[in-house]
């Protein structure tokens, strides 16, 4: 009999090493030891003052290491004005296409600059839309463009009403995450994506995995 297999394509909770489920630890801090299980490096838009990646330069001869971000724009981070912001997140884009690692965006109100952004630069790496919370055009302009988009507990709890769209987005452009939320969500936001793409629990979790070591690596 077939089992579930989980993948968590974003959280901030540390890891365990010995559990089953694949996640992409996200490392905010240059101070933090280098995990031992799957993990991104990025500066988040709120620190794009504090922190150069320069200062991340040794996590980068770390096998697990999959991801760069979560970085991009945020209108909402005041103490950091957006052209600072844009040059931090440029300098993420280039160490994504120089090290071949997928981009995890964190995005605030800067939906069409990012869209923009993308269709400048033209990278080769996916471009990963974290934490969707969106309304159907919004999600249907990320997908035309090419972004990958990643559902978290806005599936469960969301004004922007994911249940009406979410079914049209194709499968293949999905992932999902728990962010900041414990670990324990993680099973809520699988059943309830399978729910509204009405498919096979299994059959989904099977897709996102595929997702999951498409972009991220399967070893």
């Amino acid at each position: 009999m077939n089992e579930m297999h989980y993948c968590d394509a974003h959280t901030h909770l540390t890891p365990n090493a010995e559990e089953c489920v694949r996640r992409i630890y996200h490392v905010m801090r240059p101070t933090e030891a280098i995990p031992e299980t799957l993990f991104s490096i990025g500066i988040h838009p709120k620190d794009a003052l504090m922190y150069s990646l320069e200062d991340f330069r040794g996590y980068f001869n770390s096998s697990n290491l999959r991801a760069i971000g979560e970085c991009g724009l945020d209108r909402t981070a005041s103490n950091v004005p957006l052209n600072k912001q844009n040059e931090v997140f440029r300098e993420h884009v280039r160490m994504s296409e120089e090290n071949g690692k997928p981009l995890i965006l964190h995005c605030v109100r800067c939906a069409q600059e990012m869209i923009h952004l993308k269709k400048e630069l033209k990278p080769l790496q996916p471009w990963i839309f974290h934490g969707f919370r969106g309304n159907r055009r919004k999600a249907f302009e990320l997908v035309e463009a090419g972004f990958i988009l990643s559902f978290g507990t806005g599936l469960l709890k969301d004004s922007g009403n994911p249940e009406a769209f979410f079914a049209e987005i194709p499968p293949e452009q999905i992932l999902l995450e728990t962010d900041a939320e414990p670990a324990e969500t993680l099973p809520m936001i699988y059943a309830t994506a399978a729910q509204l793409h009405e498919l096979n629990p299994i059959c989904f979790a099977d897709v996102i995995e595929q997702n999951f070591n498409r972009i991220f690596g399967n070893e």
